[in-house]
């Protein structure tokens, strides 16, 4: 499905004018494709970064992203739309790189506006140079603060 109304803009000319209309209690309707990940340690040094392929273990980790990015997720609003390892080659050409991307989509309410306009701006979890991370926002149609 379509992330919006037909025949309704998105408000990516003027970013401006939405992060000015971010507040808390704020209610949205949100999309994010990122990469959930965890890590795995054994011994010394650097773990190792492993994908979340459960889709609960992935929901639990949007859950935990929501308290460090100002936003908590409304109950029963948020769904997996599709999960798929995507495949990029490496700088080196040789080598390529896996990594799973997840779409959810929900609603979602704002506990911290800054925090909240920081994860807009700068996207939430790994892989952001590969475009993972992208939270879109577009208004609750009414549904505010119910």
């Amino acid at each position: 499905g379509q992330f919006g109304n037909r025949g309704e803009c998105g408000e990516t000319k003027d970013y401006t004018s939405l992060l000015a209309r971010i507040q808390e209690g704020s209610v949205w309707r949100f999309r994010l494709v990122a990469n959930p990940t965890y890590c795995v340690k054994k011994g010394e040094g650097r773990g190792k970064v492993r994908a979340h392929t459960v889709a609960g273990r992935q929901l639990e980790w949007l859950e935990r992203q929501s308290g460090k990015k100002g936003f908590r997720l409304l109950p029963d609003s948020v769904g997996i739309l599709e999960s798929d390892w995507k495949v990029f080659p490496k700088q080196d050409g040789k080598q390529k790189v896996w990594m799973l991307a997840v779409a959810y989509e929900g609603r979602l309410q704002v506990e911290n506006a800054e925090l909240f306009k920081e994860a807009l701006v700068g996207g939430i979890g790994r892989e952001k140079a590969y475009g993972l991370g992208l939270l879109t926002v577009a208004g609750s149609g009414g549904l505010n603060g119910k």
